[in-house]
Order: C-alpha cells, then sequence, then structure tokens
C-alpha cells in the first residue's frame, strides 16, 4: 500500500497528485512526458474554481440529529426523529408495516438527493404516499457548530437541496458533488438489506459495490474522462490528417500525370510525412520545392534579363573590335612600356613645337608631325583598352546575374545544346589585358550572341514556366492537408503521449486498487468469519472481475459459488463489508434497516455484537421489527436508546424521547416494588444488586450525556471526550473528572448530582461486582437520589 494514500479515506486531486509526482519522478526519460500530461491535468483540476459548492467532507465528522418526514411513502403525514449527535445506539422497533424502511429510504434520498432507484420495475416504489399533497423528506447533520440540511421533495418536480449553516451564514451546497456522491458510496451511512441484495443482483454490480468501498473517490473516473477527451481529440486530428493526406497524394498523382510531357524530366516524389511532428508543414513543403512565390518562373530568367546580357555582350564585341583597329593603326615597335614616355614628351611640347630633323636620329622628316600622330593613335589605343575592361566587367555581371542561373536551370531541366553549361559556367575575365584575355572575352560573346544560347534560354523559360505551374498545382493540391496539419498539428501530436498517460492512469488505478482491494478484502473476511463462526465458510480472495469477484471456500477447500448459500449465508456477506473495521469518512452515524434478515439466534447475537462494536465511535441506526435483535443490543449495551413507532392511520410517531436512565430507574423501581412482596419469585435474592448496578448505569449514562453535550457545544473531539471519560474505573472518579464540563445553561450540574448520590456511590460500584451487599433496605431511596441527580446532570435538547 502506497505511504500517501488510506483506504480510509477518499482519494482526493491533492493525493492523487502525489501518487502521480512520485511516478513522474521515478520514470525513464522516455517515459516522463507521459507521466508530465497527467500531472497537467491534475494540476489544473486542482486550479478550478467549483461552480457549485458541495457538503464539506475532507477532515468533517457530520453526526445525524434530525429526520423529518412528510408524505414520503409509507408515512402520509408528519413525522419526526431526532437523535443524539454522539456515539452510541439507538434503536427503532416496530412492526412490519409501520414505516421503519421509509425512515431508511428517506434518510437515503435526502444525502444522495433522490430516493433508491428499484431495478425490478414490478415493485417499484412510489415516492409519495396516498393521500399526500407532497413527498418531502429533510435531514439535518451536525458538525460542531455547522449544520446541514439536505432536503428531497417532489413539489412541484423530484429535486433536492442542500444548505450549511456555518457561524450564522448560510449558502446552498449540492449533493449531486462528486466527492459526496463518493463519500457516501464508500462509507455507507444507510444500509438495507432488502435494497441492497436487490442492488447486487448480478455480477457487474457486486463489482461496482466493493469497487466503491474502495473509496477510490471521482478523481480516476474525471481524470479517465479528461484523458480520453484528450485523445479523442488527437486521435480524430490524426485521423482527419491522414484522410487528407490521402487525397493530397492522390491529387498530386493526378497532377504529376497533367504535366508530364516526356520532354521534361520528371519532378522528385513527394515523401508525405508518416508522423505529423511539432514542426508544421512549412519545412516539409520547402523540403519539397513548394514554398516561396509560385507566381513567376522558378529559374528567374526574364526577357529583360536576356536582354541585358546580349547588350552587354554587344558592348564587349564592340569594344574588342574597336581594340583591335587602333592596334593595327600603331607601329609595331611601339608597346605599352613606351606609350607613357612619348605621350609625356608630346604633351610637353605641344604649343611651342620645334620643327626640323629628328634630333635623335637625324632623320629628314618633320619628327614632330611624326610624334603627334603617334600620340594619337597611343590614345585611341589607350581609350579602346579602358572600354574592353568597362565592358568586360559588365559582362561578368550580367553572367553572375542572368547566365549562370540560366545555366543552372539548363541543367536541372537536362538542356544543353552545343555543350554551353560546361563551357558558358566560367565566368569571363573582368579585362583583356592580354590576348588570351580577349580570346575568352571574344568566345563568350559569340556563344552569348550565338544562336546556341538563345535556344537553351528559350527553352529554359518555356520549361521554366511549365515547371512554375506544376509545382504551382502540387502546392494547390497539398495545401488543404497543409493547412489542417497546421490546424490539427498541435493536438495530432500529443496523440501517442494521451495513449500512453491512458495506459499509466490505469496502471495507477490498479495498483491503488489492489492495495485498497487487499485491505478491504481482510476487513470483510474478518467480519464474515465472526459472523459466520460456525460456518465452515470462508473468504479466499477478492477481486473485481465481474466473473470470480468473491473466492468462497469451505473447510474442505473446495470452492462455493454464491448461488450455494443459505439466505443467511448470503446475508452475512451482504453485511459483511459494511461492517467492517472503517475509520476515517465523514459520516459519524450508520442508519440500518433489517439487518438479521434469515437470521437465527446464534447469527443475530453475532450481528449484534458488530453493532454494538460499531457504535463505540458513532451513533448507530437500528431499524428492526426482530424482538430477538432489540433485547441483544440492549443487553450488551444498556444505555441504548430505544424507540417504538406507533401507527394510527395514516399517522405514525415515535414515543416521547426518554433519556436511556429513565428507563433503566424506572425499571429498577419496579424491581424495588416488587421486592417489597413477601414472596419473591426464585432468582430476585440479587434484587440489591440489580438495583444498586442499574442506579450506576443509569448515572454514568447521565454523566456520559453531560460529556457529550458539553463537546459539540464546546467544539471538541466526542470520541475523545468519552474516551477520557471511560478510562476513569469508579464512578466517583467519573463524577470528579465531569465536573469540568460546564454548560452555559446547566452550571454545575456534575458536582450538585454528585453531592445527591455520594452516600451510594461506593455501594453501586460494588454492586458491579456482585459485592454491593444483599440488604433491600433502603432501595427506594437510592433509585430516587439516582434519579435526581441523573435530572441534574440533564439530557440533550432539555431545557
Amino acid at each position: 500500500m502506497s505511504s500517501h494514500e488510506s483506504p480510509t479515506t477518499v482519494l482526493d486531486w491533492q493525493q492523487l497528485r502525489v501518487e502521480v509526482v512520485n511516478r513522474l519522478a521515478a520514470a525513464s526519460a522516455k517515459g516522463k512526458a507521459h507521466w508530465q500530461r497527467l500531472l497537467d491535468l491534475v494540476d489544473q483540476r486542482l486550479a478550478a474554481d467549483p461552480s457549485v459548492q458541495a457538503p464539506p467532507v475532507d477532515g468533517r465528522q457530520w453526526w445525524l440529529t434530525e429526520v423529518r418526514i412528510e408524505g414520503f411513502r409509507g408515512i402520509p403525514d408528519s413525522f419526526e426523529l431526532t437523535l443524539d449527535p454522539g456515539a452510541g445506539l439507538t434503536v427503532v422497533h416496530a412492526p412490519n408495516g409501520t414505516g421503519k424502511s421509509t425512515i431508511a429510504d428517506a434518510v437515503r434520498a435526502a444525502l444522495w438527493g433522490a430516493p433508491a432507484p428499484q431495478p425490478r420495475e414490478l415493485w417499484q416504489p412510489v415516492d409519495r404516499a396516498v393521500g399526500a399533497a407532497r413527498a418531502r423528506v429533510e435531514v439535518r447533520l451536525r458538525c460542531g457548530r455547522d449544520e446541514l440540511r439536505c432536503v428531497w421533495t417532489d413539489d412541484p418536480q423530484p429535486h433536492a437541496v442542500a444548505v450549511l449553516a456555518s457561524h450564522d451564514n448560510e449558502h446552498p451546497v449540492t449533493v449531486a458533488d462528486p466527492d459526496w456522491q463518493a463519500a457516501l458510496s464508500a462509507f455507507t451511512p444507510v444500509f438495507s438489506y432488502a435494497e441492497t441484495q436487490d442492488r447486487l443482483g448480478t455480477p457487474e454490480a457486486l463489482v461496482k459495490h466493493l469497487d466503491d468501498l474502495l473509496a477510490l473517490g471521482p478523481c480516476f473516473v474525471q481524470l479517465s474522462e479528461d484523458v480520453a477527451s484528450r485523445a479523442a481529440a488527437a486521435k480524430e486530428s490524426v485521423a482527419r490528417l491522414q484522410a487528407l493526406k490521402g487525397s493530397a497524394r492522390t491529387a498530386i498523382a493526378t497532377v504529376d500525370a497533367q504535366f508530364t510531357d516526356g520532354a521534361a524530366p520528371p519532378m522528385a516524389v513527394i515523401e508525405f510525412p508518416n508522423r505529423f511532428g511539432s514542426e508544421g508543414p512549412d519545412n516539409w513543403l520547402s523540403e519539397n520545392k513548394l514554398d516561396g512565390d509560385l507566381t513567376t518562373t522558378v529559374f528567374s530568367v526574364t526577357t529583360e534579363g536576356l536582354a541585358k546580357v546580349k547588350r552587354q555582350a554587344e558592348q564587349v564585341r564592340d569594344a574588342l573590335g574597336q581594340l583591335d583597329d587602333s592596334e593595327t593603326r600603331l607601329d609595331s615597335r611601339i608597346d605599352d612600356r613606351l606609350n607613357e614616355h612619348l605621350t609625356e614628351l608630346h604633351d610637353a611640347l605641344t604649343g611651342n613645337p620645334p620643327g626640323g630633323p629628328c634630333p635623335v636620329c637625324g632623320h629628314g622628316v618633320d619628327w614632330w608631325l611624326v610624334l603627334s600622330d603617334t600620340a594619337r593613335r597611343l590614345s585611341e589605343w589607350s581609350t579602346a583598352r579602358r572600354q574592353v575592361d568597362k565592358s568586360a566587367r559588365g559582362l561578368q555581371e550580367v553572367h553572375r546575374e542572368h547566365v549562370r542561373p540560366l545555366l543552372e536551370a539548363a541543367r536541372s531541366l537536362a538542356i544543353d545544346p552545343d555543350g554551353l553549361a560546361d563551357t558558358l559556367t566560367d565566368p569571363p575575365p573582368d579585362h583583356g589585358r592580354t590576348a588570351t584575355d580577349r580570346a575568352r572575352l571574344g568566345d563568350v560573346v559569340d556563344r552569348l550572341l550565338g544562336s546556341s544560347f538563345s535556344v537553351l534560354a528559350h527553352e529554359v523559360q518555356t520549361r521554366g514556366d511549365h515547371d512554375r505551374r506544376w509545382r504551382a498545382a502540387r502546392l494547390a493540391a497539398v495545401d488543404p492537408f497543409a493547412q489542417a496539419w497546421r490546424d490539427d498539428g498541435p493536438v495530432a501530436v500529443t496523440a501517442n503521449d494521451w495513449t500512453q498517460a491512458s495506459k499509466n492512469l490505469t496502471v495507477l488505478r490498479k495498483e491503488l486498487r489492489d492495495s485498497r482491494g487487499t485491505r478491504l478484502g481482510e476487513e470483510v473476511a474478518e467480519v464474515l468469519h465472526r459472523l459466520l463462526a460456525d460456518t465452515p465458510l470462508q473468504l479466499a480472495g477478492l477481486t473485481f472481475a465481474a466473473a470470480d469477484t468473491l473466492q468462497l471456500v469451505g473447510d474442505d477447500g473446495g470452492e462455493r459459488r454464491l448461488g450455494m448459500l443459505s439466505a443467511g449465508q448470503r446475508n452475512a456477506l451482504v453485511l459483511a463489508p459494511l461492517l467492517r473495521a472503517r475509520s476515517g469518512g465523514p459520516f459519524a452515524f450508520l442508519v440500518v434497516d433489517d439487518p438479521v434478515h434469515a437470521f437465527d439466534d446464534m447469527r443475530i447475537d453475532l450481528v449484534s455484537d458488530e453493532l454494538v462494536r460499531l457504535s463505540a465511535d458513532r451513533r448507530v441506526v437500528v431499524l428492526t421489527h426482530d424482538s430477538r435483535l432489540n433485547e441483544a443490543l440492549v443487553a450488551k449495551r444498556p444505555d441504548t436508546d430505544v424507540r417504538t413507532l406507533t401507527r394510527d392511520g395514516g399517522s405514525v410517531t415515535a414515543d416521547a424521547r426518554k433519556a436511556p436512565w429513565v428507563s433503566l430507574l424506572d425499571d429498577a423501581q419496579d424491581l424495588v416494588a416488587l421486592g417489597a412482596k413477601a414472596d419473591l419469585p426464585a432468582g430476585l435474592g440479587r434484587l440489591p444488586v440489580l438495583v444498586r448496578g442499574m442506579c450506576r448505569h443509569a448515572v454514568e449514562g447521565a454523566l456520559r450525556g453531560l460529556a457529550l453535550r458539553w463537546a459539540v457545544l464546546a467544539q471538541e473531539d466526542l470520541h475523545a471526550t468519552v474516551i477520557a471519560l471511560d478510562k476513569t474505573k469508579t464512578t466517583a472518579k467519573r463524577f470528579t473528572h465531569a465536573s469540568r464540563y460546564e454548560l452555559p445553561d446547566r452550571p454545575g450540574a456534575a458536582p450538585a448530582a454528585r453531592a445527591v448520590c455520594e452516600s451510594y456511590l461506593r455501594l453501586w460500584n460494588e454492586a458491579t461486582h456482585d459485592t454491593g451487599g444483599s440488604s433491600a433496605g433502603g432501595l427506594a431511596d437510592e433509585v430516587r437520589a439516582a434519579r435526581k441527580a441523573c435530572k441534574l446532570l440533564g439530557a440533550w435538547g432539555e431545557p
């Protein structure tokens, strides 16, 4: 069993969170994501504010104080039953047909918010009594100064109302809240054998009944619903995406068939995703070249770009031609090394040219005229060279911007007439300084201005447009799928997480169910063993499978199926889960209707033992027609509060409530009167011991009632208060202990009562051990003193 949960408390969201956190911490790196999903849902539940407040159950102990019935089933008129809000035993004893079961049904209707349904339609009860104007039941519960009023009525339509009164404030609550309903199922405060037997008519119903007793609460159901909702949403998203993926695949096949003409190479096959990852469809579109602007050719080869290439190539061609012409007019002996010197000499002599023969060689020609002509030709040559460099740079630029992309497109389209892709891929030189450079420029120009390049450009443009339209058609074909991926992808990607989270939740529930089931099985087996002490029948195991829920064995070790049991054994089996030791839970009372159905005297004695045991820490209300059970309970617990129902036509009433000590002292007074006769019946020689024992029990019962009233008003723990009083061994010590119980309306009650009967306390205690003497003298005075002391101590509800 987990150290973080208890089999006797309804599992709530905080406890469930601890269980999930522990398993998250222990999970593998891969499994943590799935437990984190569950933890997130639990935290959402904890953070949510309930729209309607539920009756408080956590840490509370609600005592049943009042039942009001009007026109409900077997009670046509008004009826009230009041109870002490403290541990003890109340027996409502009456013949069949007086309305006992109606009381149990009324309590159940008020607490559950509806009367118990009858699975057998033929015997379905009518909730409104014959002749009644309406059916209405009200149950009042108390916890300290808080009072919870639960009402069910069929006026004007069947509905339930509940009000919590706390510190002079009242606000509505709802008994339909899952936590309240789970507490009712796990710690059932109302038991009817007939209703339970009818309800447990199928193996599935028995499994549910035992499952409810595990007190796992509504958390698992609600969390399972949350997980299922998210898993279903993720599954639906995956299904939509898979369907749209199939449609997109079909549409792509149609598009590809339409655009495949045999001339162009086929496009790469689109790889559709197997899983819809969190990265979304954009990466997928990019990988399949379906992103970007598909309104223009994908290769960006335009008519304007081609015209620019042609103009630049022509400029280079013209510049090369001018350079060639200028070089033919230069003296072959003049090279670039003399250019600068001759030009500087010409510029220096300009304006004052010398005449005559050449001063260097003495040649008779006019050397100035020759120098001037040479300088002019050198200037033309330099200009032509600069023009070649400039146009070469421009050609290199258009090659980068237009020619290279065109060649790359040609390669992808398998278009390469005359091997242009190989010869034009490298950029041309950006100058024409050497013959090699000019030759390379000339070759590039010839190819760019040639017909092959024009054919290639035309083909690329044509094919590029075809490719663009093809890709656009492909994009249109997959767009519904891509858009759905954007919308549903974040949900679809969680499908596996929620599947695993659901499995984890199932495992967690099984672990808690098994641990609590083991405890439940042990407790049920223990009670069943006590109830069937004379029967060789044992509970060997308890599972939660409808086909094999309870494993019963006989003394021979052989299997005993449910159909083999007698009526009494079946009743014991039904009672055992109810009568198991139960601590925790919000209900400090138990209403039991007809618990000894089909029981013999021995079994009734055993059941009475269990009921007395349960009454030690709660108010047990037994509704019975069986005098044997009534007598057994009173004998085992003398302070049992016995009520008798009487019916007069449609009116049902309970005897005026008497404190238990009243009945005890009335019986003691009758014994004293009987003892005054000369001819005492045989066996009454011990009459003084009996009377004094009754006086002691009466006074100590009144002290106990005083302690209970004080604990309720002081908001102290009732059970602890009574235990502390019971630990004192003598009546005198109990009076001393009870002196602390001061009530506003009855100050000094314990000391005053003690003063009245102080002289008799020793005799009364000795009578308990059968040593109180046999003298009957003064017994009447002792009874009167005991009665006066009890009256001074008072009773619940008395002024």
